[in-house]
């Protein structure tokens, strides 16, 4: 694998954190849950303490990307990796403000596809609309959550987990009318 290339994890998210188990897919390393009915997130494992976090330390990764210098703390790999941490530990305002800024910073990437700055543009927007999607979804705003999914998938038609995060959240929806 390049230098380049980042790898991801996706970790579960039910409430609970669910076991996770890795997987190979289109060149980069996710991860997926073993539960059916959590949602899935992906950090990038090569930055921004991305490895501190698939080893289940939120806490400490969140330390250490906040005492980064500005510039370098409000890089994408950063923010999604702080959209995860928090809403992992269930700290929902920070996770709306890192999931949000992952998203802005990786549409402004995208409006220049010829900058060198990420060769993952397409793919790191699918993460960022899906990562906040889990967030919306977790946090009770199913119809912002959809969207989210639904544009995830739109921005990149390879991302399996935003797919699988749009059909839990159908699936649990059914389930809430249903036993009414």
């Amino acid at each position: 694998m390049s230098t380049n290339e980042r790898k991801h994890k996706a970790h579960a998210v039910n409430g609970k954190l669910a076991v996770a188990i890795l997987l190979l897919a289109g060149g980069s390393s996710l991860a997926e849950q073993t539960s059916p009915s959590a949602y899935r997130m992906a950090v990038i494992k090569d930055d921004a303490y991305g490895r501190v976090m698939m080893s289940g330390d939120y806490h400490k990764g969140i330390e250490k990307i906040s005492s980064y210098r500005y510039k370098k703390g409000r890089t994408f790999a950063a923010q999604n990796n702080l959209c995860v941490a928090y809403t992992l530990t269930r700290e929902f305002a920070d996770a709306t403000s890192a999931c949000d800024t992952a998203l802005s910073i990786s549409e402004r990437y995208v409006r220049h596809r010829s900058s060198p700055i990420s060769p993952f543009t397409s793919r790191d927007l699918a993460l960022a609309y899906s990562n906040r999607g889990v967030l919306r979804a977790v946090t009770g705003d199913a119809d912002g959550a959809r969207q989210d999914f639904e544009s995830a998938a739109r921005a990149n038609t390879d991302m399996q987990a935003a797919n699988e995060n749009l059909a839990r959240l159908k699936a649990s929806q059914a389930t809430a009318v249903s036993s009414l």
